[in-house]
């Protein structure tokens, strides 16, 4: 974790936002989905394995035969779970450690580029590869500086060769290009949105993930895959199959205690007061949240809006106005999970959410869906084209529902529960 502050320790002393501070909460208050958040806190068991399959595929430099099967790595939860968060993190990491010579390389990347461009994928493989450690570190700040992806507008550097041709043959042609025993350091190639990932196991990309996690290639690669709730069905389908659940990381809410460092952590990032004279109304703010990353996330940005107009002093803010922005914002998320589809089948979604913790199961649920169609096709119906199969799919892709592991399937968020019991 980066953050290793106590409410205790930052509550103890008032601070005043100076002009960095002040900077930092305006760029934060622009930033769209997706963006990294101001800390990092958690996720250690995450990153644990992240860094082991990394060494599974590395020997040591100067020696061939790289390469594990079935090393990928899949992170999958609910939008706004901070899957992408989780990817920018590991990229940090592998950029602070440039003396780890078994550290890896970190080649960050959206599941539209491996679909659109595999050429500059395999460029960018190429140059972690190969590269001395302050050239990729270059690289790799030029392309992914500040978190925002500039792939397409940034030449790699030092490679001095067009993929384009190799296309096709994909990471044979890597392979060809930069043996195994001239790697200088493993490489994660990390893949957002990865649900978004076309089924075909034959084209060009699926070719290349799959011999990536096949591990017949003699290259230390690895794959994490990271997507919405739906990726797990997703990848087994373009046939990257027997991933074992040690290695596929459901990522959810955080504890109580990880949501007070970030909160904590956060504004004395910002700068925003912290005294025991508003630690109630920021306890109150957090509790909220259920812990989950997105809610925090708005509810810091309510807190900043008003932080701003009092320069960090949170004694002379306006709690009632920070808290009904951070409600809006919450109700906001929910209903842009609560899609067409879900109100299509309004009272199925109903049906499905009310009974939940006695019907756990994939099967289970699957079989309450068409039990309530049986019994009132025009009460409990499907969205149009859909069946239980479908629909099952697209309230895991929406968030109504996630892979908790052994068969188990839960509501990530339990204000999201309610709120789709509500509509009853």
């Amino acid at each position: 974790m980066l953050v290793g502050l106590s409410m205790h320790a930052v509550s103890t002393q008032s601070q005043v936002m100076n002009i960095e501070q002040k900077t930092r909460l305006e760029s934060f208050l622009r930033q769209t989905e997706g963006a990294p958040p101001p800390v990092f806190v958690g996720r250690t068991e995450v990153l644990e394995d992240l860094a082991l399959s990394a060494g599974q595929v590395w020997q040591s430099t100067g020696t061939g035969g790289h390469g594990a099967a079935k090393s990928t790595r899949i992170l999958h939860g609910a939008p706004g779970a901070g899957k992408s968060s989780i990817l920018s993190e590991i990229l940090n990491i592998s950029l602070a450690r440039a003396d780890d010579h078994s550290a890896a390389r970190v080649v960050l990347v959206s599941s539209s580029l491996l679909e659109e461009d595999l050429s500059i994928v395999l460029e960018l493989l190429l140059d972690a590869g190969r590269a001395k450690q302050r050239e990729w570190i270059e690289t790799a700040r030029n392309i992914w500086k500040g978190g925002k992806q500039d792939i397409r507008s940034v030449r790699v550097a030092g490679t001095g060769l067009d993929l384009g041709q190799y296309k096709i043959e994909g990471i044979g042609a890597l392979a060809r290009k930069i043996p195994g025993e001239k790697w200088e350091r493993p490489v994660l190639l990390a893949i957002d949105e990865a649900q978004n990932l076309p089924p075909d196991r034959n084209s060009p990309h699926g070719l290349v993930l799959r011999a990536l996690h096949d591990g017949d290639t003699g290259l230390p690669i690895t794959l994490v895959l990271a997507g919405l709730g739906d990726t797990k069905s997703r990848i087994a389908d373009m046939g990257l199959t027997r991933i074992s659940p040690t290695q596929q990381h459901s990522i959810g809410g955080f504890p109580v205690e990880e949501t007070t460092e970030f909160m904590v952590g956060s504004c004395a990032y910002f700068g925003i007061d912290l005294s025991d004279a508003t630690k109630q109304e920021i306890d109150r703010l957090a509790r909220n949240c259920d812990g989950w990353p997105r809610h925090l996330h708005h509810s810091l940005q309510a807190l900043g809006i008003e932080a701003l107009k009092v320069g960090g002093n949170l004694g002379e803010a306006n709690w009632d106005n920070i808290h009904m922005e951070a409600a809006n914002r919450r109700d906001g998320y929910y209903m842009d999970q609560y899609s067409g589809k879900m109100r299509d089948a309004k009272n199925m979604t109903i049906g499905v959410m009310a009974e939940l913790d006695h019907n756990p199961g994939r099967a289970e649920i699957k079989k309450l869906m068409k039990s309530l169609h049986s019994l009132d096709a025009e009460t409990y119906c499907f969205p149009p084209f859909m069946n239980a199969d479908s629909f099952f799919d697209h309230l895991l892709h929406q968030g109504a529902l996630q892979d908790m592991g052994d068969d188990c399937f839960a509501c990530p968020i339990p204000s999201f529960r309610t709120y789709l019991l509500k509509q009853a």
